[in-house]
Parts: structure tokens; sequence; C-alpha cells
């Protein structure tokens, strides 16, 4: 199954438009955030708090794992960070949902493409990035440049940049702002990701003819 960014960040905002202004603690969320999800998409959603973060703000992480995937387990993990307690009450101000709407679809359509990936290849494991750096970025240059990585990132920055409205700029998308600090703009993975991009967008474009469902 083909997933839709459109149409998940559609489903995504309906669910969560009974959450706004509403006060509610860190746990509530991500217990009604597995809920929704799970509804779906087999998966699980954790908390996790981390004193880098501001107290008003929060992140969407999300993980595939192609083994579990492989035994027929829940392979797809989300995790909201915080820096708060579990129990500390919360307002749901409407730019928290907007970023939780847009975040949320991003994590689900980037993990949802390497769980396609991976049951196209029977949960093989795609070839590394060799990079040429051996400097201390290497690591993030070989995450970066994955094939697979690159696919999936392209696919949800596409679809942050369509609901967005944003043109292809590192400013209106932290994922691309990686891309553009690890490897410059003119480097061949940084290149390829801008064509994947493209033909995303062109995609949904394409695809997605009614306007009015764009928040």
């Amino acid at each position: 199954m083909i997933l839709d960014p459109i149409v998940e960040y559609n489903k995504i905002a309906k669910w969560s438009a009974k959450l706004v202004n509403q006060l509610i603690t860190p746990a509530q969320l991500v217990k009604s955030i597995h809920k929704f999800l799970n509804q779906t998409y087999p998966s699980k959603t954790t908390l996790e708090q981390s004193d880098v973060l501001d107290r008003r703000d929060f992140a969407i992480g999300a993980a595939f794992d192609p083994t579990l995937d492989e035994e027929n387990k829940k392979s797809l993990l989300f995790v909201v960070i915080v820096n708060r307690a579990p129990d500390d009450i919360w307002r749901m101000k409407p730019r928290r949902i907007a970023q939780l709407n847009i975040d949320l679809t991003e994590a689900l359509v980037h993990e949802y493409r390497h769980l396609l990936q991976y049951r196209s290849r029977n949960h093989i494991t795609n070839r590394a990035y060799q990079s040429l750096s051996k400097t201390a970025t290497e690591p993030h240059h070989i995450y970066l440049g994955n094939p697979d990585e690159i696919d999936a990132y392209a696919a949800n920055i596409a679809a942050r940049l369509y609901i967005n409205k944003s043109v292809i700029h590192p400013d209106n998308s932290a994922d691309l702002a990686s891309y553009y600090s690890a490897f410059g703009a003119n480097h061949p993975v940084t290149r390829l990701l801008l064509k994947k991009i493209v033909l995303h967008i062109n995609y949904l474009e394409n695809n997605n003819n009614d306007n009015a469902n764009r928040k």
C-alpha cells in the first residue's frame, strides 16, 4: 500500500482538532497518539524527556525496525520528546497542534517509506553509502547518504513543503537543512535528494487537485 501524505495529514488534523486548547499531560498526549496511529498502522508510541528542548517545545522522533517487521510484529515506533514531567499539565495551543500535525505526518511518511523499502527487498539491507570524508562527520555522511535515507527524506520533505506551500529551501525544512549542512548544495547526494523531492512534489501536485484540503 502506497501512503498518501495528504490523506494522512488530513486524517491527523481531523483527529488532533479535538485537542486544540485542551489541558493534557505529555503522557496523555502519547496515549492519544498511540491509539490514533495504531488504528491504521500497527505501531508503538513512547515518551522521552530531553533537557535540550525548551519547555514550550516538543519533537517527534520515529524509527522502523525491519527485524520486527519480518517477524510480523509492530515495527513502527514513534517518540514524543519533551522537556516536561509525564504528568505535567500542558495546554495544546493551536500552534502546537499545527506543529504536531506536520511533524507526525513527516515521521509517518518517512518510516513507512522504510517499511516499503525493506518489504520490496524481502528485508535485505540496502547497500551502504561510501563516504569520502574521514572526519568526525563521516558517520553523519554515511547515514544521510544511504540510498534508503535519501529516498525516505525526499518523501517526507516533499510532503512538508507541499502541505505548507513552501519553496524548496533549507529554511523551510530542518531535514533539508541537514543535507545542506552535511554535504553542501552541489554535492551529488544533495542533488539526488533535490531531484527526488521535485519528483514527489510533482506527483502530489498532479494527484491532489483539491487545494481546499491543503492546510
